[in-house]
């Protein structure tokens, strides 16, 4: 399959995975933003019909309270609460006090019925509209609700819908606002209002809709649709809008069919498809131009790779009609070629090297062989001329050559380093006699702490090589290795001429700039042979120890002083082991 095909395929199923996915997330936000927006509506309408129901029931309480708020009403009230020794005009008198109260405003004419009733069996009714006759047989000491009413002192209650019980035609549906005067056989008033009003009361908008009135926050009051169950209220298959309030425990449910939602809703999921099909063909359109123009200057690049030799590696060819990225891709291409001819080069020339390092450790080999041979005879002459110590002075030499030479191990003990440094300074003795002097104080705990492999013995020959150049009589030179804190310190300073200010300074440039080197430019260094000494030290420590490591030298009263602290136990096992 050629090169433009698959682009064209592989582009093709990239942007129909692209523009389906966008087109299904596209067409499930504005389907989530268009029900939440149904919820929001629904939850305003919910809003609403409470503000209206509330206007209602603070119109009901307003009755009570206005019938209350006459006096000539309570002292009808307590007349027929305690009707005892008293005449029958005055107890007519009464009653079409409290009667009358009740058609005193034009507001009673939206309530079905208004009526006082007491324990002594009076009952005096009002119903707008058609005067009908009141059953004066009902016990309302049956009602379910007179227990709540008395337990609620004097506060008004609300009762959810039921059967008118007060008139014959006790058909009709009605809920009611009582209250219970406070007082003895002061009795109730109840306020009426026919659910056939509330039905276009609480009218909404949506055909769909259904209003649902719970008071006590559970118990049904009301439902436009007359099917509503209260444990099934928030069904799935419905979406919902809510508004409650605490007086009466009240909550307003506004609910609508999930289904017609969804049908109302199904010209998103035309609209999306369309788009979907529009932006894919255009995409296709322009992956179509798109590869003639991308292929054209690859197939020219194919020609000069097929055309590439050993022999012109180097060469550079240009592109003609090529865009930047192509140019750029060519330019790599040739870049690429060029590193590859000098890395072949390099190769040749690691080669050569490996074999000049394998040569030059062998010879490496043969050399101390050779200074070994050279010490038996030096120490056989000593024998035969009878002077012992020459004999002693070879085999200290011997020793030490040993000890350097082994490039193995590149780690001893601290142990092994006091006796590499005991050695040399036995041979330096030979030389001074008793002109030198030497003390080593190292704690016995810290001597099996593993350093790199001649510290010591650069450090003491420092000393001598630099310390005592103006000096040749009492020289002192005081070793020690203490622990503290979990770090270990060995110091070496001795009774010479110290450190003129100059070497001082010229020394820590040096240290600075090997830390450089080392730890952050992470170059190679050399150092030439006999320029060694503190510098060659520092780097062996920095190499091994980095941060963890305190390099310190300056001069005291006596002299000049060396010391580098370290971690205690830092290598529990021999480096050449990890």
């Amino acid at each position: 399959m050629r090169f433009r095909t698959k682009l064209v395929l592989l582009y093709a199923a990239f942007f129909f995975l692209v523009v389906s996915g966008l087109g299904i997330y596209f067409y499930q936000y504005s389907t989530k933003q268009y029900t939440q927006d149904k919820t929001n509506n629904l939850d305003l309408m919910a809003e609403q019909i409470l503000n209206q129901f509330n206007a209602l029931t603070e119109k009901m309480e307003y009755r009570i309270r206005f019938m209350l708020s006459d006096p000539e009403v309570l002292r009808s009230i307590i007349i027929l609460g305690d009707p005892e020794g008293m005449r029958g005009e005055y107890l007519d008198g009464a009653r079409n006090t409290i009667q009358n109260s009740m058609i005193i405003d034009s507001t009673m004419n939206s309530f079905y019925r208004v009526l006082y009733f007491n324990e002594n069996g009076e009952i005096i009714a009002m119903k707008t509209g058609i005067n009908e006759a009141i059953n004066k047989n009902v016990d309302f000491h049956s009602m379910p609700w007179l227990q709540m009413v008395n337990k609620k002192q004097g506060k008004p209650v609300l009762v959810n819908t039921h059967k008118d019980i007060w008139g014959y035609k006790n058909e009709v549906e009605v809920f009611s606002i009582i209250k219970k005067v406070l007082g003895k056989n002061t009795g109730y008033i109840e306020i009426q209002f026919d659910t056939d009003k509330l039905q276009e009361l609480l009218k909404i908008a949506t055909p769909n809709g259904e209003v649902i009135v719970l008071s006590n926050d559970t118990e049904l009051l009301f439902s436009t649709s007359g099917k509503a169950e209260p444990e099934n209220l928030y069904s799935q298959e419905y979406l919902f809008g809510e508004a409650g309030q605490e007086a009466y425990g009240i909550r307003v449910i506004v609910r609508e069919d999930r289904k017609s939602v969804m049908e109302e809703s199904a010209y998103i999921l035309k609209m999306c498809v369309l788009i979907m099909v529009t932006v894919y063909l255009l995409l296709l359109s322009f992956i179509y131009i798109i590869s003639n123009y991308l292929t054209k200057p690859l197939n020219k690049l194919k020609k000069v790779i097929e055309t590439t030799e050993i022999e012109n590696m180097g060469q550079t060819t240009k592109l003609e009609e090529s865009d930047d990225e192509i140019t750029a891709l060519s330019e790599s291409y040739q870049n690429s070629m060029v590193r590859l001819k000098k890395a072949m080069i390099q190769e040749r020339r690691l080669a050569v090297l490996q074999m000049e390092a394998q040569f030059n450790f062998l010879q490496a080999q043969v050399n101390p062989h050779f200074i070994y041979n050279v010490l038996n005879v030096i120490s056989g002459k000593g024998i035969e001329s009878g002077d012992e110590s020459i004999c002693i002075i070879c085999g200290k030499l011997a020793a030490m050559l040993r000890y350097s030479a082994d490039t193995d191990c590149k780690y001893a003990t601290l142990s092994s380093e006091i006796q590499y440094v005991e050695q040399y300074l036995f041979l330096l003795k030979c030389r001074y006699d008793y002109k030198l002097n030497f003390t080593i104080d190292v704690e016995a705990d810290v001597r099996e702490q593993r350093i790199p492999k001649i510290v010591l013995q650069q450090i003491v020959e420092n000393c001598m090589n630099h310390g005592f150049q103006n000096k040749t009589d009492n020289m002192l030179i005081q070793i020690s290795g203490v622990r503290k804190d979990g770090r270990l310190r060995i110091s070496v300073q001795d009774n010479g001429q110290g450190f003129t200010k100059s070497c001082l300074e010229e020394l820590k440039g040096k240290f600075k700039r090997t830390k450089e080197q080392l730890l952050h430019s992470r170059e190679n260094i050399t150092m030439k042979i006999g320029g060694m000494g503190l510098v060659n030290t520092y780097a062996r420590l920095l190499l091994r120890y980095q941060d963890d490591l305190e390099f310190y030298i300056d001069n005291n009263a006596g002299g000049a002083v060396v010391w580098f602290e370290i971690p205690f136990l830092y290598m529990e096992v021999d480096i050449e082991d990890v």
